[in-house]
């Protein structure tokens, strides 16, 4: 049963896979297949199953350049790094063999610890 495409129906779709009995490895094989958007799938597979979204961004974060490697078997791929000047900001891109495609983006928010009562950090 199909809600559509977006974040929030797949979510729905994957809850009610994994309600018949489906595996989170078959639902997210099934949806990313259908959809193309593996990382979309990823991330409502995770939702799905009562991950924090941190959490599940932090996954896919960490899937990311294996999934990239294995959608690129035959290709080596390039990638390059990219920080805020404030360095607020870390992202990682990756590209084609030859360096003209972009394949993915991923950036992660750099949160510098807190300082409470002026001494203790907080991490």
């Amino acid at each position: 049963m199909g809600h559509g495409e977006g974040e929030g129906a797949l979510v729905l779709e994957a809850l009610e896979m994994l309600a018949v009995g489906q595996s989170d490895e078959e639902v997210f094989a099934e949806l990313a297949a259908r959809t193309g958007k593996w990382g979309v799938c990823l991330l409502a597979v995770c939702l799905a199953l009562g991950m924090p979204r941190t959490d599940a961004e932090a996954r896919l974060r960490e899937v990311e350049p294996l999934i990239l490697r294995a959608l690129h078997r035959d290709e080596q791929l390039r990638t390059g790094n990219i920080v805020a000047a404030d360095r607020s900001w870390f992202f990682t891109l990756y590209f084609d063999a030859t360096g003209t495609e972009l394949l993915a983006c991923s950036g992660v928010k750099n949160e510098r610890p807190s300082r409470g009562n002026g001494q203790k950090l907080q991490l």
